[in-house]
């Protein structure tokens, strides 16, 4: 290792650099020793064409080096760049802050230099998680306090009454970055419940994991026994735990500050600790040294000194950027830097709602069962086991659901199926109070049983068939309605129970007269098969034909293929909706395995598509050539334009094909509350027809006992009719997706 002769701090590393070679420089402000390996780190990188130097600076020392113009900078820690360094500094083109933050870079400053600004977004993410751990745990368990006493030679059980358990306890999240979800994955492995912060964070994010979403940061304060902040500092976040904020945390509860000392108001916090010391209310822990690193100069008011218990903080989970086993060693070492939008500022997560959530509704912390088991939340078996099925079940979850509602649901399950998964309820919006769901929740709708509205002469008796007519039913199991396909009722049973399903017969009816499948009925099918070749495809359906094993579903699959190998075979669901969990990728590979070619995906709403559903879907596609959508059309859920058409782009997005529009069956449950004019179905494919990506636009169909009827979407008038020029041409007359009329040649 040689000295430059330009400055006696100045380290260089690594062969001489190649004539006029842009000097890259690393910034620090620690002592000398303690970063002598980032710069030869970092040289290793660039190789020998590229001057890495280490220059140790303090703030005031930041002018000279713009002087000295550095073309790139990496840059650890507190020192600054301001927007006097950009000015001073003409040859400087990239700044990287090797860490998590950039808040010490003005970036208004740096994009009027232009001049961009690197982050590493990942760094130190599963340190500081593991830190923000062990201190729940020190303050809940009250760790160090009994090691202590034990350490001095006591031995008092006394002393440790009052130890919590994590166990049911709920963890707040403020801020659900990464370093935020990695914090939940571990509290949840704990049986905590996880709520969450973010108005900037995905949405959709609580639904995959089956954390709850708060819109209010006070509300999240008041609800959870500990609270940790994951947020980077911004005007915004400044003393965004001011004395209100710290005021509604919930009494006895813990907070773990993360991110930077600023966040926290430290004169209420002082106000609020003082108190908290003579009433015996709250606790706090947080950072010595984050508290230190204040916008304005000295160290942490006295009292406040006295009153925390110190632990060291986020410095001391990240530790220094010194050769260690799995600490980063270099700015890019723990994925690729990530670039800071020029004149970015940090996400703000101020009290204040984004547009987006102003139309939500908070969620309540689901049951403690749902999601301190988050192993068990994601796997599909225990969905099933776990889904409600009672009115007591659904006050329990919603206690504030009406009572006429209960009620219903008790009069309904006595003769009829009723069971929805906790997945789904999670994704069901409710009212203010987070107490009860809203009534026109489009999902809630969906499963919740309602009394009649009015007496209707086509609705459901429970007897009059709607589709299987007796002459079809080539098999009690086997449908043969089209001439080249044959439908096959797999199951009568489904994840969850759709209170206007037009199977209603088969899946709602708890004395269905329905025949189950059973190995008998389908032995006789599969001779039918291999006696019909007219029959091109067979399609799986049901009930949820996925509420069978993966060996069972292969065992069927084989069948079909050991009789009829050519056979295209289909598969209808409902899984990605109601549990998508169930798209396993053993799942997959057992459809990848017996070719399945289409797959028709059952969905009624934009809501329904969540991360989730996102990753089944992928799973399915990576097995299945063509998936298709199944889409009723349901009043009070997406029988309007806006709506059918976030959900059509959203699966075209996807990848997902248009297929079927279905218009509500007659005799079919709750038609009273569900059904639609077909005149206003018209209008709503007409709407996105031309309009929205074509792809993506449903087919409109009648469903009815003798087969579907597709529905035109022109009016009597607006037919094309022929007629004539002024030289006699034949011409074809319609009106164009403008509500134009226009002519097109047509000779004869």
């Amino acid at each position: 290792m040689s000295r430059s002769h330009t400055d006696s701090r100045d380290l260089q590393r690594g062969p001489a650099p190649a004539p006029n070679a842009p000097r890259v420089v690393a910034v620090v402000d620690a002592p000398e020793g303690g970063y002598v390996d980032s710069a030869d780190l970092e040289q290793r990188e660039v190789g020998s064409g590229i001057d890495v130097r280490l220059r140790v600076l303090s703030q005031s020392e930041v002018p000279e080096l713009a002087r000295r113009a550095p073309e790139c900078i990496i840059l650890w820690h507190r020192i600054s760049l301001t927007a006097e360094f950009f000015a001073l500094n003409s040859c400087c083109r990239v700044v990287v802050c090797a860490s998590v933050g950039h808040d010490h870079v003005d970036t208004e400053a740096a994009r009027a230099s232009g001049v961009a600004v690197y982050h590493v977004p990942d760094y130190g993410v599963d340190e500081v998680a593991d830190h923000t751990l062990a201190l729940a745990l020190n303050a809940v368990r009250r760790v160090r306090e009994l090691d202590a006493h034990v350490r001095d030679g006591g031995w008092e059980w006394r002393r440790a009454e009052g130890v919590r358990r994590l166990r049911g306890a709920a963890w707040g999240l403020v801020g659900c970055g990464r370093i935020g979800q990695a914090v939940a994955r571990r509290a949840a492995s704990f049986g905590m419940r996880i709520g969450f912060y973010d108005p900037y964070v995905h949405p959709g994010t609580e639904k995959a994991h089956g954390w709850t979403r708060f819109w209010s940061l006070h509300e999240l304060l008041a609800a959870c026994e500990v609270v940790s902040l994951h947020v980077p500092l911004s005007p915004e976040t400044e003393h965004m735990m001011d004395r209100a904020a710290l005021e509604a945390l919930a009494p006895g509860a813990v907070l773990i500050n993360t991110s930077r000392g600023a966040v926290v108001d430290e004169d209420a916090l002082r106000q609020v600790l003082d108190r908290g010391r003579r009433t015996g209310r709250r606790r706090a822990r947080t950072g010595r040294r984050r508290l230190a690193a204040r916008t304005s100069p000295g160290p942490p008011h006295p009292p406040l000194r006295l009153l925390l218990r110190r632990v060291d903080d986020r410095t001391a989970a990240q530790g220094r950027p010194r050769r260690r086993p799995g600490a980063p060693r270099r700015a890019g070492d723990r994925g690729r830097p990530h670039r800071v939008r020029p004149g970015a500022r940090s996400p703000s997560l101020s009290d204040v709602p984004s547009r987006r959530a102003q139309r939500r509704v908070p969620m309540p912390l689901a049951p403690k069962e749902a999601v301190a088991r988050p192993v068990g939340w994601k796997d599909w078996k225990w969905q099933q086991r776990h889904a409600v099925r009672t009115a007591g079940a659904i006050k329990e979850y919603f206690p504030g659901c009406p009572p006429e509602v209960l009620r219903e649901i008790d009069a309904h399950a006595s003769t009829r199926r009723f069971q929805v998964t906790p997945y789904y309820l999670s994704l069901i919006r409710t009212d203010g109070d987070r107490l009860r769901p809203l009534e026109d929740d489009p999902l809630w709708r969906q499963v919740c049983p309602s009394a009649p509205e009015r007496a209707d002469p086509y609705g459901y008796d429970g007897e009059s068939e709607n589709w299987e007519l007796d002459e079809e039913m080539v098999t009690p199991v086997a449908q043969h309605k089209y001439g080249n396909r044959v439908i096959i009722r797999y199951s009568n049973i489904c994840h969850a129970y759709c209170q206007f399903c037009y199977e209603a017969l088969r899946t709602l009816e708890r004395n269905s007269s329905k025949p189950s499948f059973e190995r008998r009925h389908w032995l006789q099918t599969l001779d039918y098969l291999a006696d019909h070749a007219e029959v091109e495809e067979v399609i799986l359906s049901g009930g949820e034909p996925f509420m069978h094993s993966d060996e069972q579903l292969a065992g069927v699959l084989a069948d079909l293929r050991e009789v009829r190998p050519e056979l295209i075979v289909r598969i209808h669901t409902r899984s990605l909706t109601f549990n998508p969990f169930r798209v396993t990728e053993a799942l997959a590979q057992t459809l990848r395995a017996h070719e399945v070619q289409a797959l028709g995906l059952h969905i009624t709403h934009p809501n329904e598509i969540t991360p989730v559903f996102v990753e089944a879907l992928r799973r399915l596609q990576s097995a299945v050539p063509l998936v298709f959508s199944n889409v009723p059309l349901l009043r009070g859920v997406n029988a309007c334009p806006e709506t059918m058409r976030e959900l059509s782009m959203s699966l075209y997005r996807l990848g997902v094909h248009a297929g079927y529009l279905y218009h509500f069956m007659p005799r079919s449950p709750k038609s009273e509350l569900f059904w639609v004019p077909v005149d206003e179905g018209r209008r709503i494919v007409r709407s996105m027809k031309r309009h929205v990506s074509n792809p993506a636009v449903p087919e409109y169909v009648l469903p009815h006992p003798t087969g579907k009827y597709t529905v035109p979407l022109h009016d009597a008038d607006e037919h094309p009719r022929h007629e004539q020029d002024s030289d006699g041409v034949r011409l074809l007359g319609f009106v164009n997706w403008r509500g134009e009329h226009v002519t097109y040649p047509d000779p004869e």
